[in-house]
């Protein structure tokens, strides 16, 4: 059997050569809402605040619409591979003689908790962050959280509007999507100063 180094990354054909055993996630350990950003350098760079939700049902949802489909509604789909560490989001590009056609991006996940999830891009050649990498945290309703066996307060790093636009933590009048020190992000209405 011959195969070239592209398959040997891309479906890791030895995974004892080229990748570690992945089997301590499964699909289950990413259901639900994770929220962060999502960046990427190429193509002039930039970063946006998304909320990525996998559902059960096979489904997701991605607020920046950086790797989502708006064409054909209810066709993003994604998949986890255990064998290769990768999340598959893919969704309906057109239809041409009622056949579907789909596009895909698929991320490696570099670390994922109950809390936090990490995610990089993957082409051709192996994995890109440069080309996109997604950071994100479970939404944390307390605030509060074990720190060295103590409870500590989280403090607010960073403050956005629901449009993903960074504002002051005190502006009043606008919902805040807060990021936390403990990598949680809260969402709260702030009435004044």
């Amino acid at each position: 059997m011959h195969a070239s180094f592209k398959q040997l990354t891309s479906g890791c054909l030895l995974a004892f050569l080229v990748c570690p055993a992945w089997s301590q996630f499964t699909a289950s350990d990413f259901l639900g809402a994770w929220h962060g950003d999502y960046s990427w350098e190429t193509n002039g760079g930039g970063a946006t605040f998304t909320t990525l939700t996998f559902h059960e049902n096979g489904q997701y949802n991605e607020s920046s619409l950086n790797v989502y489909g708006t064409l054909h509604p209810n066709t993003n789909m994604w998949e986890y591979n255990a064998s290769t560490n990768w999340i598959r989001l893919y969704w309906v590009s057109h239809i041409y003689n009622g056949q579907p056609s789909y596009t895909e991006a698929n991320y490696f996940v570099l670390g994922c908790t109950e809390t936090s999830l990490e995610l990089v891009y993957v082409n051709e050649y192996g994995q890109a962050p440069a080309a996109g990498r997604f950071v994100l945290s479970r939404e944390e309703t307390s605030g509060v959280v074990a720190w060295c066996g103590a409870a500590r307060e989280a403090s607010v790093l960073a403050s956005f509007n629901v449009h993903g636009q960074r504002i002051n933590p005190q502006t009043p009048g606008v919902l805040h999507v807060q990021h936390m020190s403990d990598g949680t992000v809260r969402k709260r209405f702030v009435l004044q100063n």
